[in-house]
């Protein structure tokens, strides 16, 4: 089965998600995730949109 290409979500998740583990070392990645999600929610349309046209860059490669 053929992967989905990533959502701007998941380009900043895979960009984030060493930080906050190495900033709350011991926490699950469920917890990490969840952390992640709110971190997304509170950041501007500016901010997103970077990781929008990397996921459009990744989607027309897919």
């Amino acid at each position: 089965k053929i992967k989905r290409p990533p959502n701007s979500f998941f380009c900043f998740s895979e960009k984030m998600r060493r930080q906050f583990t190495e900033e709350n070392p011991g926490l699950n990645q469920n917890v990490i995730t969840k952390m992640l999600a709110k971190k997304w929610k509170t950041l501007s349309k500016k901010e997103k949109q970077k990781y929008k046209i990397e996921a459009d860059c990744q989607n027309a490669l897919h």
